[in-house]
């Protein structure tokens, strides 16, 4: 055996050892420490902790994740708010959106026709005020497109938003339930325990 190896492994005895003199099993075992006085609290607070357990399960197929809302959202803006209960906002953000995107399109038809006229213009006063007017009304499509990538945007922004509304909505309901029936009146050989 290398020196190294020893020194290495009589470093790591040393360690052990003052580990395991520091560790007091009896310590370790009061059940005082977690606040038990007796054996009935602590099955009561292992019942408690497994129900716990059981309502986070339950949440956690519950909850919307936020990824796959914000991804519904950005194919069809509203989804994700349709999604959280907030249908206000979904038909707003879906309205909007169609309403922007079928104006810049209008303004985009427009534009190719005035264009097109401009193509088949021979009089120079016609061709200039066909080409003014196919810019202008590209100008126009450009912007209301513009505007409705803004509103896209904000529509993603406001889905991770209520989501997140949503998931802690659902979560204080779930709790609210589940101590709906801790109000609990126990009679005991030495008296009467409520518990609220």
């Amino acid at each position: 055996m290398s020196k190294s190896k020893i020194i290495i492994f009589f470093i790591f005895c040393c360690l052990v050892s003052s580990i395991w003199a520091q560790f007091n099993l009896e310590e370790f075992r009061n059940p005082a420490k977690y606040g038990w006085e007796n054996l009935q609290e602590r099955q009561e607070s292992r019942a408690e902790l497994i129900s716990r357990q059981k309502l986070l399960q339950i949440y956690e197929m519950k909850k919307l994740p936020i990824w796959r809302n914000m991804l519904q959202s950005s194919l069809i803006p509203g989804w994700g708010q349709f999604n959280t209960k907030h249908y206000s906002k979904g038909q707003i953000f879906m309205g909007i959106e169609l309403v922007l995107i079928g104006t810049s399109y209008y303004y985009y038809d427009q534009s190719e026709e005035k264009y097109q006229q401009y193509l088949d213009s021979s009089y120079i006063g016609d061709i200039k005020q066909n080409y003014e007017d196919a810019s202008k009304l590209r100008r126009f499509s450009q912007g209301f497109l513009a505007v409705a990538s803004l509103v896209w945007i904000y529509n993603l922004y406001d889905t991770y938003q209520s989501t997140e509304e949503y998931n802690a909505g659902l979560w204080d309901n779930m709790i609210r339930e589940y101590h709906q029936d801790d109000f609990q009146i126990s009679v005991y050989p030495l008296g009467i325990q409520m518990r609220f």
